[in-house]
Parts: structure tokens; C-alpha cells; sequence
């Protein structure tokens, strides 16, 4: 077996995912009869705030965090304003 390096190499690929490397791999929080990929969890939809954070193995408010932070940065970029260094994360 080669070792995937696009999604497309690996969508179809063995379940559980055998590469525990893969900065996707779910191998931390990976639980009997479910997905143990993070690309899988989002092929299959939107996700409650409570399901995302039981495979991240972390609170909700963690989740509302993350989720927060990536629409702040999306939103400086698409007004192509230049990110602080400075900033508080």
C-alpha cells in the first residue's frame, strides 16, 4: 500500500485509516465503529457543535472557539485586510 497524498487517494481507501501520521487521522480520539479520519466527518455534513467536539475529544465551547477564530480570519482576508502579528489569538 502507498501512502495517499490527496484526498481523492484516500477517500476510498481501508477503514479504520491505517495512516496514523496523516495530520487528518483521528487516531486520538478514534472510538469503536466510528470514523477515524476527520476529512470523513466532514464528507458527511454539517455536524452539531456537541458531535464535532466528541470527536475532538474537547468541549463544546472549544468547538465555538475554533469556529469563531476561522470566521474572524476569513473575514480580514476576504476585506484583504494584512493579519496582526501582534494580536491576541
Amino acid at each position: 500500500m502507498t501512502v495517499p497524498r490527496t484526498r481523492g487517494d484516500c477517500a476510498l481507501g481501508p477503514r479504520p485509516c491505517p495512516w496514523v501520521r496523516c495530520r487528518y487521522h483521528l487516531g486520538l480520539s478514534r472510538r469503536r465503529g466510528h470514523e477515524s479520519c476527520a476529512l470523513d466527518v466532514a464528507d458527511s455534513g454539517p455536524q452539531e457543535f456537541e458531535t464535532i467536539a466528541w470527536h475532538m475529544r474537547t468541549s463544546t465551547g472549544s468547538v465555538w472557539e475554533a469556529l469563531w477564530k476561522a470566521k474572524s480570519k476569513l473575514r480580514r482576508a476576504l476585506r484583504g485586510e494584512q493579519e496582526d502579528p501582534w494580536a491576541r489569538p
